[in-house]
């Protein structure tokens, strides 16, 4: 798994980092933290040229950043920690071994990198490499990365080649809605949710999104086989239906799963039915976490 997490210099961006670094270590993840600089430096030789422009306090945070993932879990247990000089026996010749001093990198990548511009540069970024998740972090009154406004989250859930991750400040998560609406759903999205659902302990509850009371029967057989699926995992799993006009006024209202997960697949009814931004909107209004997946 390859992971993108964008952040800023603020509070929501740590909170992201923390709760990040827990699904990476578990996932065995390589993970890239990008920084978007939203300053000026276009006068200055550096923003274009080898150093970075100007944009100390974020480069500050983005090394805070990353200790919150080298200090996660126990230090042997960590794939982003250089391992310990060691003496080993390597092959020097048919036959023949020689007792060397190793020193071994680091199992898996941790990298820091920078982007001059707004959140939009996540997308660019996502172009260029292969991610699996994007992770951004979100405050409780709607903070985010620098020119990351609703409609940018929007832009980013739209057009990202990745599912997209947005970490509602200071949320635990304790149970997990999952809004079924097709049955075309890749199995790293199944692995996703089961290990996001035991590294916390969470309870997950299934809904079967209907339109007018109807479900197609692929999709309800998807139901009963994910059913299973997240039960033979011993995580604690419920299973009923919703019709997709009540989602919306639900999710943003009263109703606050602290994760709440949609497919946005080419056969989603969510992506035909609903207006254009009723994504943005959502992220906006509820105080849930939002997993949109691929």
């Amino acid at each position: 798994m390859k992971i993108l997490l964008a952040v800023d210099e603020g509070r929501h961006s740590s909170y992201a980092a923390t709760q990040t670094s827990k699904l990476a270590l578990n996932a065995w993840a390589d993970v890239t933290i990008l920084g978007n600089c939203n300053e000026d430096g276009g006068k200055s030789p550096e923003a274009t040229g080898a150093l970075p422009p100007a944009c100390g306090s974020l480069m500050e945070s983005m090394q805070v950043y990353r200790q919150i993932f080298l200090k996660e879990g126990p230090p042997e247990d960590n794939p982003y920690l250089a391992q310990k000089e060691a003496l080993e026996w390597l092959p020097v010749d048919k036959g023949a071994w020689e007792e060397f001093k190793v020193l071994r990198g680091a199992r898996k990548n941790l990298r820091l990198r920078l982007r001059k511009g707004d959140a939009g540069q996540v997308l660019e970024e996502d172009a260029v490499e292969d991610y699996d998740l994007i992770v951004l972090g979100y405050g409780p009154h709607g903070e985010s990365l620098p020119g990351a406004s609703r409609d940018g989250m929007q832009k980013i859930i739209e057009n990202a080649r990745a599912s997209v991750l947005l970490v509602k400040q200071d949320l635990e998560i304790h149970n997990l809605v999952v809004c079924l609406d097709n049955h075309e759903v890749p199995q790293r999205s199944l692995e996703l949710i089961n290990l996001i659902a035991t590294i916390h302990g969470a309870a997950l509850h299934l809904y079967g999104v209907t339109r007018e009371g109807w479900i197609e029967i692929e999709v309800d057989k998807k139901l009963y086989n994910l059913h299973r699926y997240f039960a033979s995992n011993q995580t604690q799993v419920r299973t009923s239906f919703k019709d997709h006009a009540e989602l919306l006024p639900q999710f943003a209202g009263e109703a606050k799963p602290d994760l709440l997960v949609l497919w946005r697949g080419k056969q989603s009814i969510l992506r035909t039915l609903f207006p254009k931004k009723w994504l943005g909107d959502l992220v906006g209004k509820s105080q849930s976490s939002v997993l949109v997946l691929r």
